[in-house]
């Protein structure tokens, strides 16, 4: 849900379903989230070529406080049980930075959507814990 937005600041209020990983995206503004509830757990990715490869793995547990630069490529799994709760806090006018989406399987990028992103949303397997 959309709390604010200005030329120099996005706030949005996010939870996230249990069991969903939501495709890799990128922001190209900072943020701030504050993760009030819940876990949530974001994959962050390279470009390599066209497609992107997993680089690291941030595991996060309520109450706390997590970065992203504005050149991260991430994709975000809440992990635990129930839904979680975060204020994220973009410094910069989110809805109109041109932003990148990939699909699940990291080879097509995008110009995001939220449509598709949605779409690209996947109950979690195995392969999502590792």
């Amino acid at each position: 849900m959309l709390l604010a937005s200005a030329p120099d600041m996005t706030v949005y209020h996010i939870a996230l379903s249990a069991g969903v990983h939501y495709p890799p995206h990128d922001h190209r503004v900072p943020a701030m989230i504050g993760l009030y509830q819940g876990t949530e757990t974001s994959f962050s990715y390279r470009r390599n070529g066209m497609a992107l490869v997993r680089t690291g793995r941030h595991d996060h547990a309520a109450p706390c406080v997590a970065s992203l630069p504005a050149d991260a490529i991430h994709s975000v799994v809440n992990m635990g049980a129930v839904r979680s709760g975060a204020i994220h806090v973009y410094f910069g006018d989110l809805a109109n930075v041109e932003r990148s989406i990939w699909d699940s399987d990291l080879r097509e990028e995008r110009r995001f959507d939220n449509g598709f992103y949605f779409e690209q949303a996947r109950r979690l397997d195995a392969s999502t814990h590792s």
